[in-house]
């Protein structure tokens, strides 16, 4: 598995990318004392993954931007195989525990992104002042009805068991 850790750190300006093509499972977790000014990301920037993704987000975090369990992937009309750039072969998950906060909207998929799979968001502690979306978050523009079954790949778990939204 590879994984980033943060622990203990004030971090500016932060996006917690993986850049290349994964084969297995990819981690981010995030705790102690930590500040993140910009987006977490479980997957690749325009890079795709043939595993899961998992964030661990707990203790006393503050991040100031979106958390999304997959990667960052690419307008559609910025190119011609959007749908084929940050995809994950698997399932995408965020764990929000402790006293953590995110601040802005939370994503179980990705952004403009494709999660060949489940995603899920697990809250058994934290804050989240902002959206909780079980997918993720992107501007593909629907053709045809042979879209719905094209995009129609995954279900979604959301399990909250005590938190402030």
């Amino acid at each position: 598995m590879r994984g980033l850790q943060f622990r203990d750190n004030h971090l500016d300006s932060l996006f917690l990318y993986f850049f290349d093509l994964i084969f297995g499972d990819a981690a981010v977790e995030i705790s102690g004392d930590v500040t993140i000014h910009g987006n977490v990301y479980g997957g690749g920037k325009a890079g795709s993954i043939e595993g899961t993704t998992n964030v661990d987000v707990k203790g006393n975090v503050n991040i100031f931007g979106e958390v999304y369990g997959a990667g960052q992937g690419l307008l559609s009309y910025k190119s011609k195989n959007y749908k084929e750039v940050a995809t994950i072969i698997g399932d995408a998950t965020v764990n929000l525990s402790e006293n953590a906060t995110i601040w802005q909207d939370m994503f179980g998929g990705g952004e403009n992104a494709v999660v060949n799979g489940d995603t899920h968001f697990n809250m058994s502690g934290g804050h989240v002042a902002a959206n909780v979306f079980g997918g993720g978050k992107g501007d593909i523009k629907k053709v045809s009805a042979a879209d719905d079954a094209e995009y129609d790949r995954s279900s979604g778990a959301l399990v909250i068991t005590s938190a402030d939204i």
